[in-house]
């Protein structure tokens, strides 16, 4: 039986609070991290774990392990590294399906062929937006992109009618 069942949204940000006074009014992300967490540590201290001191060989060092005793343990703390490390999940520019970041903070696509599709798509874009008369500084600063960029973008276009020959 899960702790939050019956509770109201209204009791959780109650401004009377100190939960609630911690927030700015509006801010549903928030409040609503704050309440997994504590849910989350509540659940945690009813399991029994096995804490140890390993070394860690990809380190070189030593380092704190959890070791639950059952599988709902593996579950929580699971759950408490993904909250602990603050990452998240995003949803793809692509296809918008949801996936972890791996590579990089700001990684917006979840595949290779996700990341193609989008730059393909802003290659589109500018050369929509160069018949329709824009200037390249313009089209650079819609696309968010440096203006070489966009000109190789751009003269691409008008490679593609000529041949090798030509």
């Amino acid at each position: 039986r899960w702790r939050w069942e019956g509770v109201s949204l209204r009791n959780v940000l109650h401004a009377g609070t100190s939960f609630g006074r911690q927030y700015a009014p509006g801010d549903l992300v928030g409040p609503a991290r704050h309440f997994v967490q504590r849910e989350l540590a509540a659940l945690m201290a009813g399991q029994r774990w096995t804490t140890t001191l390993a070394w860690d060989f990809e380190r070189r060092r030593p380092a704190l392990t959890a070791k639950p005793s059952d599988l709902f343990g593996v579950i929580l703390l699971q759950a408490a590294i993904e909250v602990d490390r603050g990452h998240g999940l995003r949803r793809c520019q692509a296809c918008r399906r949801w996936f972890r970041p791996r590579h990089r903070a700001d990684q917006a696509t979840c595949s290779d062929t996700c990341r193609t599709r989008v730059y393909r798509a802003r290659q589109g874009q500018a050369r929509q937006l160069h018949a329709q008369g824009k200037g390249v500084r313009e089209i650079a600063a819609e696309l968010e992109s440096d203006l070489k960029t966009v000109r190789k973008w751009i003269g691409r276009e008008k490679d593609k009618g000529k041949g090798k020959g030509s």
